[in-house]
C-alpha cells in the first residue's frame, strides 16, 4: 500500500511539474512524518491509496480534454475505487459527489461527441460505485454509520486542530464515544416531541439522534461549518502534518527528518496562502473556468477533513503543500527558460545585423 501511495503521489505531482521534480517531491512525501507515522496503522492507512488514486484520476480529467473511451475508463476505475475503498474506510465516499460533477464536466468537453455520449462517463461511475459499494451501503448502521463520528468532530479538541475555537461557546466538550453518546441521548429526549424509546449504543436510535443533531447544527450554525471547512483547507496549505503525535517523535528516523519538515511548515504558515493565490492566478491566466473549478475542488477535498480533524484522518493530504511549491518552481523554471530563449534569439539577430 505504501508503494501504491507513492505511485499515486507521483502521478499527482506530474499534473503540475516535470519528472525530476516530481520524483524528488514524491520521495519527500513518501518518507514524511505524515506518512510514516500512520503507515503501521493499517486501519487508517488503508484509505490513502484509494483516495490518492481517485484524486489523480479526477485531476487528470480536470487538466485536459479526454476522449469518450478515456473518460469512460477513468469513470469505471474511479467508481470501483470509491466503492471498494468504502470497505476499508468510509472517508472514500466523500469523493463520490465531486467525481460525478467532474465527469459531467469532462463529458461536456469531449470534442464532437453527441449529448448521450457526454453523459455516459458519469453514469458509468455511478453504476460501478453502486455495484462495488452495495454491501456497505445496505449495512451502514450501528458502528458502521458515520454520523456519530462526525458529531465527535465538533469536540473541543478537533475544533482546536482546525484553529477555529470560539471563546463564547463549544458544540461538544469531549470527543470520547461515551460522552458523545450520552450527549446525543439527552439531545434526543430533550428535542423529540412525545415519548422517546430507550436506545443503546450503536443502535438505529443512536444513529437517528446523531443525524438529527447534525441537521440542527447545519441549520443553526452554518457559518461555523463554513469556517471549519476554510480552517481545514488552510491547515493543509500550511503543512500542519509536519507535527506528528508526541509518542512518535522519539523514533530515530522521525527525529532525523522532523526539523526539516517543521522548518518547511513554518515557511508555509507564513506564505502558504500566498503561494496558493499565485498558483490560481497562473492557472487562471490559461483558463478562468479551470481555476475556479480547481479552487472549489481543493476547498472541498481539503475541507472535508473538518468532519473530524485528527492526524490519522488528514495524513493522506500531506502532498498538497509540496505540490503547490513544486508547481510554482516548475512554472518559474519554464518562464526563465522561455525568457532565456527569447533573449538568446534577440542576441543572435543583433549579431547577424551587425555583420
Amino acid at each position: 500500500m505504501a508503494g501504491w501511495c507513492a505511485l499515486a503521489v507521483y502521478g499527482l505531482m506530474r499534473l503540475g511539474m516535470g519528472r525530476v521534480l516530481a520524483v524528488l517531491l514524491t520521495l519527500v512525501v513518501a518518507t514524511s512524518p505524515g506518512m510514516l507515522c500512520i503507515m503501521t496503522d493499517l486501519r487508517d492507512f488503508s484509505k490513502a491509496p484509494f483516495i490518492l488514486t481517485i484524486l489523480l484520476l479526477l485531476g487528470r480529467l480536470l487538466k485536459a480534454k479526454t476522449t469518450f473511451a478515456q473518460a469512460s475508463l477513468m469513470a469505471a476505475a474511479s467508481g470501483c475505487l470509491t466503492g471498494v475503498g468504502m470497505g476499508f474506510r468510509q472517508d472514500v465516499l466523500v469523493f463520490a459527489p465531486p467525481a460525478v460533477v467532474i465527469l459531467v464536466y469532462a463529458g461536456l468537453r469531449m470534442p464532437g461527441a453527441p449529448l448521450w455520449r457526454r453523459t455516459v462517463p458519469a453514469i458509468v461511475f455511478v453504476a460501478c460505485f453502486l455495484i462495488t459499494a452495495w454491501p456497505m451501503l445496505t449495512r451502514m448502521e450501528g458502528a458502521a454509520g458515520p454520523d456519530h463520528h462526525i458529531v465527535q468532530g465538533f469536540s473541543r479538541k478537533h475544533t482546536g486542530h482546525l484553529g477555529v475555537e470560539s471563546p463564547l461557546y463549544e458544540h461538544v466538550a469531549s470527543g470520547t464515544d461515551n460522552y458523545v453518546f450520552a450527549s446525543l441521548y439527552c439531545y434526543r429526549h430533550r428535542t423529540e416531541e412525545g415519548p422517546v424509546d430507550h436506545f443503546g449504543y450503536n443502535s438505529p436510535g443512536h444513529e437517528a439522534a446523531s443525524r438529527a443533531w447534525l441537521f440542527d447544527m447545519g441549520r443553526h450554525f452554518p457559518g461555523d461549518l463554513l469556517a471549519r471547512g476554510y480552517g481545514a483547507a488552510l491547515r493543509m496549505l500550511q503543512y500542519s502534518n509536519a507535527y506528528p503525535t508526541l509518542t512518535l517523535q522519539d523514533h530515530p528516523w522521525i527525529a532525523r527528518i522532523l526539523p526539516g519538515h517543521q522548518s518547511f511548515a513554518g515557511h508555509m504558515h507564513a506564505f502558504g496562502i500566498v503561494y496558493a493565490m499565485a498558483a490560481l492566478l497562473i492557472i487562471g491566466s490559461q483558463s478562468v473556468f479551470l481555476a475556479l473549478g480547481l479552487l472549489v475542488f481543493v476547498l472541498y477535498a481539503c475541507g472535508y477533513v473538518s468532519l473530524q480533524c485528527e492526524y490519522r484522518h488528514v495524513f493522506h493530504l500531506t502532498f498538497v503543500p509540496f505540490w503547490l511549491v513544486g508547481f510554482l518552481v516548475s512554472t518559474l523554471g519554464r518562464l526563465v527558460r522561455l525568457r532565456g530563449g527569447i533573449i538568446g534569439e534577440a542576441y543572435s539577430w543583433r549579431n547577424c545585423a551587425a555583420r
